[in-house]
């Protein structure tokens, strides 16, 4: 298990957080609010079902 954990800001737009999984070639990261900590965990695969509904 790794000791780091990977995450982004709840107010990142999606592209950012795409760009760090694939940087980092991870499949999730935790989602961070301003002051309660993690809030969540976003996905390659919450990455892709949003982009495929956008139309």
């Amino acid at each position: 298990m790794s000791g780091n954990i990977v995450s982004v800001n709840y107010d990142d737009d999606l592209a950012k957080a795409g760009k760090l999984l694939l940087e980092k070639n991870i499949n999730g990261a935790g989602v961070l609010s301003r002051s309660d900590g993690i809030i969540g965990i976003i996905s390659k695969s919450d990455i892709i079902k949003t982009v495929a509904f956008l139309k």
